[in-house]
């Protein structure tokens, strides 16, 4: 019996062709775009669940005011660790791990200088269980100079040679570390990141310092099951008392009392590390944080997607009423019940969905890579585990029933007699309905379209504006720290080359995180500290940047006391609280316990930004590089002409210097673009799934105009014989639609204005929103229409008044 019932089925659905395949294409465009986008948002919600007891493990971050600014770190002191494993017994493990900047790592004639590389406490891999292919994970970095490399760089340094027990160069150390393991390759959807993690006991001083109000490092626990995560969180406070209260009074004078009735204050917050990529620090990430907003607007255009999708369904298959009613007629008549018609067209929506759903994961699997490559992220596919299975079934049966229900109920409906008299009207009863349907399709495709311009507009906006300084025709270049002692003769001679305008030397540039320390100015008895965004620079560097100059002078070497002397720019003098004149006043830094350094201020920049434009301009400090000084850059303003040979020339000149340091330099331009990479993936998928939103749409629409041309077919008849032109004809057909969309920017809109609104709320800088846009995307969706119902009404105002009068 059941396969009969299936046989009939694919029968009438053979009948039906045109009609069911209008139908499979809407549905397969919306069901894949409903698996993609929510591939990528599971990905999103998915960061770091891979380690084992997970619920149970938390990041340590600091938060608070000091002096006006906001405080949300994702770092802490280097004793922290071991003072909460000290005071708090439901604390069970807890380890550390940070970044040092760049190392030049080497081995046999490889040499290369590495972003990735990380150092950690022996027991990191006991908390967070990055998977070991080869390797103890227990004494892997137990042992100085140890070292655990990702499976990529271990075939990347040693090939397919067995990497445990091979010695690596790190600088020019001449003690080498030892490969210890490798480890899979770090997953996309993990908040750290590193290719090379080496053992934190190589570095004792660092390791070991007791100095809580410096904070450099990640700082991860476990806690014992049950623990709850407030109360302990609260206990921790009482750390500030104990241990940075006493260093506190020792470095400044001023007891913890006194630094909080200034207004100042922090705490310390656990971090679920379920939530560290969503809802973590702002300051110190390990990477840049995804943005909840963007998960949320796309969790929704999924949803969305996937409802216009069965709108159209519902609309073609009320549409092809009509021509089902005398199918319906004679089986009704044939002793058809109403429950039999009900489960023959539902069991058609499923089926039909069904395929929808089979073609879609295929789909999914095969374009996968492309999409991670537009997207650039690594989305995982499980379609075909357990979970992955039972969730595509729940989804085809719900498309199935949601777009089938209400078509099978009116077809079912129908009277035979009626029917078989010629006096029903099919879909008639539906018209109101179907206009709805109609209008929250197009509705959806505006909003969308409208976030899409959006979006792109903040990005350009963002990538265009004017920083401060001209990010144009300037070039960095990583490791200069490699002739320190020999950078201004460097200098010197790469300034002869044709084409180099400018050059210096820094530690940190624009678009990287500058060290966030405290000053308190000279003349305050009480010590108010502010913290200030400094970096270390050469004498030359503000003018190769391109800075303006407020007040004072730059940096020179006419003047011995510069190497003691600052420049801050004029959002730091408004914190500070700086009178004028500025220029020649003192601020002091703290550098240690009951140590201090006093620098003198001579000259004030004109604001400009370091960070991406999430955030408002901050206070900026540039000190004068002292010799050796970490990790450097050198900072070249080119002329903008035959920029290859001028490049050409200064490698040439590099390599004189530094032979086995790499040559590696990136534009300015695109180390800032890379600030809003979540933005740009952003961006192509709106403008992708608007496409296709719009494309499901006009579907729909064909299916609308259908019903209404089969419905119209005699009044367009008579108009001819009257006399009607094409034209007259065409404005009947096409009215109705423009009514609909018209309604359907009224709609959309409003919602356009506040989903808007709430993802421009991240940005400190925000390009601005003209009413144009929300027009423009309702005259975008219009020209669609128009173009995609063209056809049919054409084809409708061709038929000969005749033919036209003689349909029933």
């Amino acid at each position: 019996m059941l396969k009969n019932f299936f046989l009939n089925t694919v029968r009438n659905m053979k009948k039906q062709r045109g009609y069911v395949l209008l139908n499979l294409g809407g549905l397969v465009i919306g069901i894949t775009s409903f698996l993609f986008i929510s591939l990528y948002v599971i990905h999103e919600l998915s960061y770091d669940r891979f380690h084992s007891g997970y619920e149970n493990i938390y990041r340590l971050k600091v938060i608070g005011r000091m002096a006006g600014s906001e405080l949300n770190q994702a770092v802490t002191a280097a004793p922290m660790a071991q003072a909460m494993l000290n005071d708090y017994p439901e604390i069970i493990k807890a380890t550390r791990t940070r970044g040092m900047g760049e190392w030049l790592i080497g081995y046999g004639e490889n040499r290369f200088n590495e972003e990735g590389v990380m150092f950690a406490d022996s027991n990191f891999f006991d908390v967070l269980d990055f998977r070991f292919l080869k390797g103890d994970p227990e004494s892997a970095l137990v042992r100085p100079r140890s070292m655990v490399m990702t499976e990529e760089y271990a075939r990347k340094y040693f090939g397919d040679a067995d990497p445990v027990g091979q010695k690596v160069t790190m600088e020019s150390d001449t003690v080498l570390f030892t490969i210890t393991g490798v480890i899979e390759n770090v997953p996309d959807n993990s908040h750290i990141k590193f290719d090379i993690l080496a053992s934190l006991s190589t570095y004792p001083q660092m390791a070991n310092n007791q100095f809580w109000i410096s904070h450099n490092f990640y700082t991860y626990i476990e806690v014992a099951d049950g623990t709850d995560k407030n109360v302990l969180q609260e206990k921790l406070q009482e750390m500030i008392i104990k241990y940075v209260g006493p260093q506190l009074q020792e470095a400044l004078g001023t007891s913890i009392d006194d630094f909080r009735n200034a207004g100042n204050d922090f705490s310390y917050v656990l971090e679920p590390l379920k939530d560290i990529h969503l809802k973590g620090a702002v300051q110190y990430n390990l990477e840049p944080p995804g943005s909840p907003s963007t998960v949320f607007i796309f969790a929704i255009i999924a949803f969305l997607i996937l409802v216009v999708a069965i709108i159209n369904y519902v609309n073609l298959a009320t549409a092809k009423s009509a021509g089902r009613a005398k199918e319906v007629g004679v089986k009704k008549v044939s002793g058809a019940s109403k429950a039999g018609l009900i489960s023959q067209f539902l069991a058609e929506s499923v089926l039909i969905a069904a395929i929808a759903g089979i073609i879609s994961m295929l789909l999914v699997l095969a374009l996968t890579p492309s999409f991670n490559q537009l997207i650039g992220k690594t989305l995982s596919v499980s379609l075909f585990s357990v979970n992955g299975v039972i969730a595509i079934l729940i989804l085809i049966l719900l498309v199935g029933f949601s777009a089938g229900f209400y078509p099978a109920f009116v077809l079912a409906s129908f009277k035979p007699a009626d029917v078989l008299k010629g006096t029903l009207s099919p879909g008639s009863m539906s018209k109101r309905l179907r206009g709805i349907l109609v209008v929250f399709q197009f509705a959806v495709s505006i909003v969308i379209i409208i976030g899409s311009i959006l979006v792109y507009r903040q990005l350009n906006f963002m990538t265009r504006k004017d920083l401060g300084f001209d990010k144009e025709n300037l070039i960095v270049i990583k490791r200069s720290d490699a002739f320190w002692r020999q950078r201004e003769t460097f200098r010197n001679q790469v300034m002869q080359i044709d084409g180099v305008v400018n050059a210096g030397f820094s530690r940190q540039v624009p678009g990287m995180e500058f060290s966030n320390n405290a000053f308190f100015r000279d003349d305050d008895p009480d010590k108010n500290m502010y913290l200030l965004q400094q970096a270390w620079v050469s004498f030359d560097y503000p003018q190769a940047l391109g800075v303006k100059l407020a007040s004072g002078r730059f940096f020179s070497r006419d003047f011995g006391t510069d190497s003691t002397s600052v420049m801050i720019n004029e959002s730091a003098v408004r914190l500070l609280g700086l009178k004028e004149p500025v220029v020649g006043q003192y601020i002091t830094q703290p550098a240690g316990p009951r140590e201090f350094r006093r620098y003198q201020i001579i000259g004030v920049m004109k604001d400009f930004n370091i960070t991406s434009m999430h955030k408002a301009i901050d206070p900026v400090c540039f000190s004068v590089l002292f010799p050796g000084g970490g990790d450097q850059y050198a900072t070249l303003r080119l002329s903008g002409k035959n920029i290859p040979a001028t490049l050409a020339a200064v490698e040439r000149k590099w390599k004189e210097f530094t032979p086995t340091q790499p040559f590696q330099y990136e534009f300015f331009t695109d180390t800032w673009n890379n600030l809003y990479t979540s933005e740009m993936k952003a961006g192509r998928i709106f403008f992708l799934f608007s496409f296709l939103a719009i494309f499901i749409a006009c579907i729909g629409l064909i299916g609308l105009v259908t019903f209404m041309t089969n419905k119209r077919t005699r009044e367009i008849g008579i108009r001819k014989t009257y006399g009607a032109s094409m034209p007259i004809i065409l404005n009947l057909l096409i009215r109705e639609i423009v009514i609909l969309i018209s309604i359907s920017s009224l709609v959309a809109w409003p919602l356009a204005y506040y989903g808007s609104r709430y993802w421009l709320s991240s940005f400190a800088d925000k390009a601005s929103v003209s009413p144009l846009i929300y027009f423009l995307a309702s005259v975008i969706v219009l020209v669609i229409g128009f173009i995609a119902v063209s056809y049919q009404t054409i084809k409708a105002a061709s038929y000969s008044p005749a033919n036209a009068l003689r349909t029933d």
